[in-house]
Order: structure tokens, then sequence, then C-alpha cells
């Protein structure tokens, strides 16, 4: 028996992907009265509620740059739920454009160099990113698979994943 891939919509809002599970903070109700989201879920608290691996996609547009403190525990909870070939892709604005400054709710701006800043290999410690070089704000290490900046960023990751075999820590290639 075939399954489904996992694929999840997170910030859906009005756009309900078929396919996917649409997950939002509020219910959006569409101009059909069908309701647009499937789980209701404040993605900077709470754990999504999908197994450790299980996840094959996961669409965040126009969604990071809305997240406060609970940026680095939503981008470590993608990280766990997604396989270890899984992608996450999305669009954030770029810093200094109408795009990222005009909208009172975004609480952060990117930069080209922000997705290095996730994705940078650390020799020292495999299972963090290399910036911060000395220190470990618990951020999950990345793959930077796609990235295109014109007035906003388009980017598409990879969780970095790492096991340990006696005592050694190894990262998963892909």
């Amino acid at each position: 028996m075939e399954t489904k891939p996992l694929k999840l919509n997170i910030g859906s809002g009005r756009k309900k992907f078929d396919g996917f599970i649409n997950l939002d903070i509020n219910q959006n109700i569409g101009s059909n009265g069908v309701k647009m989201v499937d789980i209701i879920i404040d993605i900077e608290k709470e754990k999504l509620p999908f197994e450790d691996n299980s996840v094959e996609e996961i669409l965040v547009d126009a969604v990071l740059e809305h997240l406060g403190d609970g940026f680095i525990f939503f981008l470590n909870e993608c990280h766990r739920v997604l396989k270890p070939n899984g992608i996450i892709s999305g669009e954030v604005p770029l810093a200094n454009t109408n795009g990222a400054l005009r909208d009172v709710t975004h609480k952060r701006v990117f930069v080209r160099e922000s997705f290095s800043y996730l994705c940078g290999v650390n020799e020292a410690n495999p299972a963090q990113p290399s910036h911060p070089r000395y220190a470990n704000y618990g951020i999950k290490p990345w793959y930077l698979l796609y990235l295109e900046c014109c007035g906003s960023i388009h980017f598409k990751m990879q969780p970095r994943k790492t096991i340990e075999v006696d005592n050694k820590i190894i990262t998963v290639q892909i």
C-alpha cells in the first residue's frame, strides 16, 4: 500500500494547496465558506504534530519574517520533522525593501547571508552551523540548495542530520 508523501504548507492563510496539510495560527475561511486551515497552531510555541523524519516538504512563504523569539524553535521543529532528504522552501522579503519595511507585523529581516548563517559547515561541531563559531544558540544545521535574491529571497534548504556512531558524530550526507 503506497502512502502519500507528507507535505506541509505552514502559514497557509488563504492559500490551501491540494496534497498539503495547511497550518496557520488562525482559521481562514475562503470565499466559498470553506475552511482553509487544516491545523491551527502557534508555530513559535507549539511542537509540530508530526513524527521525527516523517515530512517530505515544508512550504513557508511569507512566514519567517513574522517570527519573533520562536524563530529558532520553529526552524528546529522543521529540522526534526523533515526526512533527511526533505526540503523546506519559501520566500522572505529582502531587508531594506518596501516588502520588508511596510508590514508592521514583520519582526525580522533577511539578507542573503542570513541563509549562509544557517547553512555554514562547522567542522568542529557538525551538529550546529558554523556561525556563531564559538557559541551554541541551539540552531540545527541546514544544507542550502537554492537561493535567489531579487526584491525578495527565495530559498530551499535541507536538514543536515547527524547521528552518533561509536561516540563520534557523523553527518548524514545526502
